[in-house]
């Protein structure tokens, strides 16, 4: 009973943590954009903490590439946080790459660059790869000028430019340099370190090998037409400007530059068009003018890997042979999308003799929904464990083959299966009568999970299991009326936190004496304004600033909360929009800086005082105000109004 009690309350500190988190990190880094992001992203507060230590260190990387990099953290890293020997890796002759006491739980300390390298060591390290044969398939590249690769678009005194077209061609021209007459790769370039003799360190996410690379990400999926530029005369290892990436989007005809994390430096700092055009002077308009071509495609992503034919595969299959690792992940885009996937999927499944080839097969195909029954059913009862754990959330999987793997695989596998928003509800019905706590826990959550085993685990269910029930978003009220009879303190503030909490639930639960439980339900947009207006007279000032947020709020209750000595609680009154906008004024007359962001982006906020703010506020909120769609609104009536005017004259 201790270890299940245990158990819960891990999980219960999990949850509460991962909720602040995310709402932390959007706090601190309001710019970054998380839109993107998964639930179970949201949800990890360790990966948050990489993500919040790379910003803070000055890594300029965009959200996709952490979406990406996640994948690896939680299926490799997080598992094995606990085991030194994995999270080293020792390299003959040189220092260790560790992760030991940077990923620590609920204190991690890591950032994307760290992971990167240590993913590099193991790949170069332990993996079934060889170095030798990477760096002769790049080197080899580089004296082909092999076009399938890339292109020599631009040169002169100053600059060699080049337009990488694959993964390969995209790490070769990163890691290589100008020797004096020709562009060389640096055949001492450590992956590990990301750092090579004669190019310094590139810790572009485009150089790496693996699947940790992003060079399709940019050039396919987001449509970027990019161009590595190689400076011929740099002043060191260490300059800025010994190489540069410039991108480009296309649309319509129209060529923009991209900024962000698709144009920098060497040191992978991001660079403007104005700093691009002081490097490299008139080479810049030539690179406008080569994206402008036909043959540079407005590329479709998904119309690009759909044309690719088996024969094509086996093309390009074998041109990838010295860079395996580097094509899986092209593989896994090729088997999803491909007219001939059936085709593709097979070959490399049985016929295929690399082992790294068969291995990540079986997960691409186990994970695709387009595969075929027939292998599906093949990899959930034939499978290496992580192919059947895939093939058993896959919904194109036979229903039999599916429930087979839930009874036959370990706890860390059922858990995988049953947290997995694409698991059959049949399959969450056989988990949910599993006697491990950890399985359940993640079964309550999954919104897929069958009603009618909601309701039993209601009933019947240990305490933890029903804090981690009260929290599903999908619950029946028949289910939140049993939690609330049948449930304990921490069951009834997971059900205050609840959106589809009922609002007489949420009254009757006001009556508890416990803040926590006052502060979620002042959160809960469900509440009714006459139980808000009563925890903004009798709460605490965490109570009332929520308060003071929640949309139901009546503006009399505003205008008190306003007068209130807090300024969290004149923040939440600020971004209000039941708030008066003489409220408004006042604050924006206060001088106070957090005040005058809150309200330059209310919609509520007198378009007169956007106007004085827009010319005479703080940068930021300048910002906030040309997105406000109340100025936004107003800007384009008075245009239009001058417009009449100018018609009439």
């Amino acid at each position: 009973m201790r270890d299940l009690l245990n158990e819960w309350r891990n999980f219960l500190n999990s949850d509460l943590l991962n909720e602040i988190s995310i709402k932390r990190f959007q706090e601190n880094y309001p710019e970054f954009d998380t839109s993107k992001f998964t639930p179970q992203l949201k949800g990890n507060t360790d990966y948050l903490d990489v993500i919040s230590n790379s910003i803070r260190a000055g890594q300029n990387h965009s959200p996709d590439d952490y979406i990406q990099q996640f994948e690896f953290f939680k299926n490799s890293i997080e598992p094995s946080r606990n085991d030194e020997e994995f999270l080293t890796v020792r390299i003959p002759g040189d220092e260790d790459i560790s992760l030991v006491g940077k990923i620590n739980q609920g204190f991690c300390l890591a950032t994307y660059d760290d992971i990167q390298q240590f993913q590099q060591a193991r790949m170069y390290v332990l993996g079934k790869g060889s170095k030798r044969n990477l760096t002769s398939a790049y080197v080899s590249s580089l004296a082909e000028a092999n076009e399938e690769d890339f292109e020599l678009v631009a040169e002169n005194e100053n600059w060699i430019v080049f337009y990488p077209k694959t993964i390969k061609g995209s790490i070769t021209l990163a890691r290589s340099y100008w020797d004096g007459s020709k562009v060389s790769y640096d055949e001492t370039f450590n992956p590990s370190k990301g750092f090579g003799q004669n190019t310094g360190k590139i810790s572009w996410c485009t150089s790496v090998s693996g699947g940790g690379n992003m060079f399709n990400n940019y050039h396919r999926k987001l449509n970027l037409h990019m161009y590595y530029c190689i400076n011929k005369m740099p002043g060191s290892i260490n300059d800025p400007a010994r190489k540069l990436c410039v991108s480009f989007v296309k649309q319509s005809g129209n060529v923009v530059f991209q900024g962000g994390s698709a144009s920098v430096d060497g040191d992978n700092k991001e660079i403007d068009e104005n700093a691009a055009k002081s490097y490299l002077g008139s080479i810049l308009r030539k690179l406008v003018e080569d994206s402008s071509q036909e043959k540079r495609l407005e590329i479709d992503f998904e119309s690009y890997y759909s044309s690719i034919s088996f024969e094509q595969y086996l093309t390009m299959r074998a041109a990838n042979e010295q860079n395996i690792e580097d094509f899986t992940q092209e593989f896994g885009q090729i088997v999803k999308y491909s007219k001939d996937k059936e085709k593709i999927s097979r070959h490399a499944l049985y016929e295929d003799k690399s082992d790294i080839m068969k291995s990540y097969g079986e997960i691409a195909v186990a994970s695709n929904r387009n595969s075929s029954t027939d292998l599906l059913e093949d990899l959930a009862y034939n499978g290496s464990p992580r192919a059947q754990v895939a093939a058993a959330t896959n919904p194109s999987t036979p229903l039999e083959a599916a429930i087979h793997v839930a009874n036959n695989s370990g706890d860390q596998g059922k858990c995988t299966i049953a947290k997995n928003p694409d698991t059959n509800p049949s399959v969450l019905s056989v988990l949910s009568k599993d006697k491990s706590v950890m399985v359940l826990l993640f079964v309550v959550k999954n919104p897929n999970t069958p009603k009618e085993d909601l309701l039993r685990l209601a009933k019947y269910g240990e305490d933890g299991i029903k804090f981690k029930l009260a929290s599903n978003k999908n619950l029946s009220r028949e289910i939140i009326d049993v939690l609330y009879e049948d449930g304990d303190e921490m069951v009834h503030l997971a059900i205050a936190k609840n959106l589809n909490t009922p609002t007489q639930i949420l009254s009757d639960l006001v009556n508890y004496d416990n803040e926590r439980i006052l502060c979620a339900i002042a959160e809960n947009e469900n509440t009714h304004p006459d139980v808000l207006s009563g925890i903004a007279e009798r709460g605490k000032e965490k109570a009332k600033a929520i308060v003071a947020k929640n949309p139901n709020t009546p503006t009399e209750v505003l205008t008190k909360l306003s007068r209130h000595a807090s300024l969290n609680v004149k923040s939440g009154v600020a971004i209000n929009r039941n708030t008066d906008p003489e409220i408004l004024a006042m604050f924006a007359k206060s001088g106070d800086h957090k005040l005058i962001k809150c309200i330059a982006g209310n919609t509520s906020t007198p378009y007169k005082i956007l106007v004085s703010l827009s010319e005479y506020g703080p940068s930021d909120a300048k910002e906030l105000v040309r997105n406000n769609p109340t100025y936004i609104a107003n800007q384009n009536e008075s245009m239009l109004r001058n417009y009449i005017k100018l018609l009439i004259v």
